[in-house]
């Protein structure tokens, strides 16, 4: 089976829950065969995957990095834009897939239920964190390295878009799991 993975940054430069989950998932998945599109910011885009704490597995075909989108003007629009100006760093990605799994309903949800649609490949969620609750909280950055503005209204309007990501995630997703009954209540 071939998988393509879409995760945003952590794995494979830190060390924490979500690496650690994405590297013990490759590491014993030794008979799958995995795309990983990460989606990162700028300053992890020259790293140097073989240099990394945790190793690429055997089974990683093939390691593409993207940065997030900007945030600017009308949802729709920067996403689309986004989504023509990853085209090329996707296609290196291919496109012969059985399977795509997503870790979150974020920049990454909403790329993963576009590439699911757009091959007709089911779509899996496995979400490790709700964004829009960690930015409604205090968070000040995300995974990929996005920063979350400070200005009140920004915010509130980056908690939409995420808000408005995880519902087009899950209506697309083929299957959901959630890794922690706390969070069950805010997917619902």
């Amino acid at each position: 089976m071939k998988i393509l993975l879409l995760i945003e940054g952590t794995y494979p430069w830190y060390r924490g829950g979500v690496s650690e989950w994405v590297y013990q998932y490759l590491k014993n998945l030794p008979a799958f065969r995995f795309t990983v599109v990460q989606i990162a910011t700028d300053e992890f885009q020259g790293l140097d995957p073989a240099k990394a704490l945790y190793p690429l597995t055997p089974n990683i075909e093939k390691f593409v990095r993207i940065s997030p989108p900007v945030f600017a003007g009308v949802k729709e629009a920067y996403l689309q834009q986004w989504f023509s100006s990853i085209s090329q760093k996707l296609s290196e990605a291919g496109d012969d897939f059985d399977l795509i799994h997503v870790t979150n309903t974020g920049f990454a949800g909403w790329l993963a239920s576009q590439l699911s649609a757009l091959h007709k490949v089911p779509l899996l969620l496995t979400e490790h964190a709700i964004y829009w609750k960690e930015v409604e909280m205090g968070a000040v950055a995300l995974e990929c390295g996005y920063k979350i503005p400070e200005h009140s209204s920004q915010k509130k309007s980056v908690v939409s878009a995420f808000q408005e990501f995880a519902t087009i995630t899950y209506q697309a997703a083929d299957q959901i799991v959630s890794v922690s009954a706390s969070n069950l209540p805010f997917q619902k």
